[in-house]
């Protein structure tokens, strides 16, 4: 069964596919990707995010990644009693993405911020050891 830890905070901590669970419907799940992967039109995102992992990663885990994808959407379809709806998935996905993006960028931020004091740090130091030098020189 696919873990996560979540709280309300931003942002989604995910797992991967655990061997708890009913092993019956883990290997429905991974039939299911399987299926998935093989049959499913170009234009639904779930099939085109495994595809692209398929490239990256190979069939075996690309179809146990999108069975735990399957799992979470499955879930999440049951707990809002909701029909499954292609365009609304792939809205949240590029939503997903654009916080990534959003959280990328400033920790991009941050380390050029930090890499800018460090070198203002450095060229004080510098400095400060040029005039230790020059006032060590003029001591008698």
């Amino acid at each position: 069964m696919p873990l996560e830890k979540s709280s309300g905070l931003p942002g989604q901590r995910l797992g991967a596919i655990t061997k708890h669970g009913n092993s019956y419907m883990r290997a429905l799940l991974v039939q299911a990707a399987w299926v998935l992967l093989r049959t499913a039109p170009a234009t639904d995102p779930l099939a085109r995010w495994g595809r692209e992992l398929v490239k990256r990663r190979g069939k075996r885990i690309a179809a146990v990644a999108v069975a735990r994808r399957l799992a979470c959407v499955m879930w999440a379809l049951w707990k809002r009693d909701v029909a499954y709806d292609p365009e609304h998935v792939a809205e949240l996905s590029a939503r997903g993405l654009e916080r990534s993006a959003e959280v990328i960028a400033s920790q991009a931020l941050a380390l050029q911020r930090q890499a800018t004091r460090a070198s203002e740090r450095s060229s004080f130091l510098k400095r400060r050891r040029t005039a230790a030098v020059r006032w060590e020189a003029t001591m008698p």
